[in-house]
């Protein structure tokens, strides 16, 4: 078990950050004021590089930005979790329910990613509370180059628990990042895994969700 408590410096520090390649298993992580538990959001200069997290329990209590998993997916990533309890039963900072896992693309795309989720829990009191956010742009140069690349996310046998009734698909902030989707999801059996898809530019995005 690995467990990290901090009371000063909870904007800035997670139990676990994860960069490049890597895995873990057998391992419960908890975050106890703390940024994420389990912050992963260094390979952006990646064009390749897998993640691995099985038969672990993610556990948060109290954290910063009242989420468990903080990711963001750069090239060719290609991560799986399976047996993996997300466990936001306890986390909210300010009283914010918790989000289980949020993840966002990265900018100047090349290559698309995937996430495969397998026999996972997402335990919260907030529904919708795992998020795939897209990041389309910077409006600094105006160019558009996330390169219609898109994350894939596949989830099989995963149970959204309590009152967590699945996940969204939302733009991280048209106002900075653009606008527009850049997931896929796909899955067989499932529980309570509805969804909502939440974009700005009037497109239909109803095609992106592929559940049996």
């Amino acid at each position: 078990m690995g467990k990290y408590s901090n009371y000063k410096k909870k904007l800035y520090v997670s139990t676990l950050n994860f960069k490049e390649t890597g895995a873990i298993e057998n391992l419960t992580v908890i975050g106890e004021n703390t940024r994420y538990v389990i912050h992963d959001d260094f390979a952006r200069n990646s064009s390749g590089y897998k993640r691995n997290v099985k038969h672990c329990r993610i556990k948060g209590v109290t954290t910063y930005y009242s989420t468990i998993y903080g990711a963001g997916t750069g090239d060719g990533a290609d991560w799986e979790f399976e047996d993996v309890i997300f466990d936001g039963s306890q986390v909210g900072a300010n009283s914010k329910p918790a989000n289980t896992f949020t993840v966002h693309n990265v900018l100047a795309s090349q290559k698309n990613r995937n996430i495969v989720f397998k026999n996972c829990i997402f335990v919260s009191t907030s529904e919708r509370n795992v998020k795939f956010k897209t990041i389309a742009y910077r409006t600094s140069t105006g160019a558009d180059n996330a390169n219609n690349m898109l994350t894939n996310v596949s989830l099989y046998g995963c149970k959204f628990d309590g009152t967590s009734k699945g996940f969204e698909l939302v733009e991280e902030n048209p106002d900075v990042y653009g606008k527009g989707c850049y997931y896929f999801v796909n899955g067989y059996g499932n529980i309570n895994a509805g969804y909502e898809i939440t974009t700005t530019d009037n497109k239909d995005y109803s095609s992106r969700v592929n559940l049996i």
